[in-house]
């Protein structure tokens, strides 16, 4: 019996062990094995594509890349159109998203596969796809242009802290405003500027400050500023009835300081007797043209309105707002009276525009008719200076010129200038400018609007300047019309 169980004691050790051997070989051979055998592990590292710089027309640095990843800009200039980017340097606004494709680049990346056998790494393959830098956008503004505007802007806001002065000599005031300038064969924009603005070095540190003032600074006025024209819009007025043959050179209407019309009194600023569509509108005169709307009636104005640009979307990069004229549908029915129409004639009741639609009113009637698409896109080129786009003018409208419609008008226009003095004085100017003025009723009180083109003759710029609040935007135009010239 001890002999049997010895045995068996014997036997099972031997199993133990035998076991025990076998699971040890077989982890010294799965040792071996995963020592002999070759592990791949891949590594890849993101090659951040170079946003594309921009500069202005005559290649002046607006907007480079920093060290810290953020965006630097070397003159914190034309900030609206320039646009901004979020803390993730994702394009938000201005031409940073308008051309974001284009900036923006194409990233790269390296691939690292990596081989480990018999306790040795070695690098077995590294491709790379190199980045595609951005291209640089050159936008079609003239620095020197913008930051006149810039400047005509920031006296204006000076002198509205003092007081608005509405002497006829005395400096220009708004508190707040944009310009737009333009050259009117080509569309291009020469500055578009708007106040109150900010820093876009400070824009993510004063970011809460920014987006919470009551003034808005981020709203870009230039093109998303609606804003009655006022007499501006007589110039609509005018070419639309001399074209429809409603008045002609001729017609001559008398005022004598008011209309009335139903019971109604409606004023104009002085007793300009006989008058004819030349004198009223270097003028100015309101009953004139309540006379020409009530001739005329408001079809063909708003049509040609519609032909002017307002009222109507641009075809622009950026965005902007579509305004309205003074449509009867507004109205409730019956609500349309011969009162909502000699004030729609003057760009009163509930006729809508931005700075920038009217500028190119300015540059239609200029061209004698022809209205170009707006763009503020140049070219753009890579890093060696190579074009790789180039912008072509479009026109978004011609009207035609029938009955002398638009000699008279800028005939009009160039006699106005007579009525800026001093060191504003428009005869001054090496060629005569065409100036039309306009004072709008606002939610404020009165704007202060000034659209032109220079030379009268053959314009090479078109503009609009309008002040919120102020007073005296035509006193701005000798300076912007020689910071075009430089």
């Amino acid at each position: 019996m001890k002999t049997r169980r010895m045995i068996m004691l014997i036997t099972a050790a031997l199993a133990g062990a035998f076991c025990i051997a076998a699971l040890f070989y077989v982890q010294i051979y799965a040792a071996y094995a995963a020592w002999n055998t070759p592990v791949v592990t891949e590594k890849t590292i993101p090659l951040p594509a170079e946003r594309g710089r921009i500069f202005d027309r005559s290649g002046v640095l607006l907007a480079d890349n920093a060290k810290d990843g953020g965006r630097y800009y070397p003159l914190n200039t034309a900030v609206h159109l320039l646009g901004t980017l979020n803390s993730k340097g994702e394009a938000e606004s201005g031409a940073e998203l308008a051309f974001d494709d284009r900036l923006s680049g194409k990233d790269g990346v390296r691939s690292l596969k990596y081989i480990t056998c018999r306790g040795e790494t070695y690098l077995s393959e590294d491709n790379t796809v190199a980045p595609t830098d951005g291209e640089d956008v050159y936008l079609t503004i003239d620095v020197k242009v913008q930051q006149c505007a810039e400047e005509i802007l920031a006296d204006a806001a000076r002198q509205y802290e003092k007081g608005v002065d509405y002497d006829t000599a005395a400096p220009p005031s708004g508190s707040a405003g944009a310009i737009v300038v333009c050259d009117p064969r080509s569309g291009e924009i020469l500055a578009m500027a708007s106040a109150p603005d900010f820093s876009l070095t400070d824009y993510h540190k004063d970011y809460d400050e920014i987006v919470s003032a009551p003034d808005s600074p981020l709203l870009n006025r230039a093109t998303q500023g609606l804003y009655r024209p006022g007499s501006v819009f007589k110039t609509v007025t005018a070419i639309a009835a001399l074209s429809e043959g409603a008045i002609d050179s001729r017609t001559r209407f008398f005022c004598g300081g008011e209309l009335w019309l139903g019971g109604d009194r409606f004023s104009c600023m002085n007793s300009h007797y006989s008058t004819d569509v030349v004198k009223a509108l270097a003028v100015s005169c309101n009953v004139f043209f309540y006379r020409t709307a009530l001739a005329a009636g408001i079809e063909p104005i708003n049509r040609f309105g519609h032909l002017f640009g307002l009222g109507e979307q641009p075809n622009f990069e950026l965005p902007t707002l579509t305004g309205q004229l003074t449509e009867p549908e507004l109205f409730e029915k019956g609500g349309f009276t011969r009162g909502q129409l000699i004030q729609a004639a003057i760009g009163q009741a509930k006729t809508q525009c931005t700075p920038l639609q009217l500028a190119f009113l300015a540059a239609a009637i200029g061209d004698r008719g022809k209205r170009p698409d707006p763009s503020v896109l140049l070219r753009t080129a890579d890093r060696e200076g190579n074009t790789l786009y180039e912008h072509q003018p479009s026109a978004a409208a011609v009207i035609t010129d029938k009955n002398d419609a638009f000699s008279l008008c800028i005939q009009g226009m160039v006699q106005s200038t007579v009525y800026t003095y001093g060191e504003y004085a428009l005869s001054s100017l090496e060629k005569p400018a065409a100036l039309k003025t306009g004072t709008p009723q606002s939610p404020g009180g009165y704007d202060s609007a000034a659209v032109g083109f220079y030379p009268a003759d053959d314009p090479e710029t078109a503009f609009c300047i309008m002040l919120e609040n102020g007073a005296n935007a035509k006193n701005a135009v000798k300076k912007l019309i020689l910071s075009t010239q430089q």
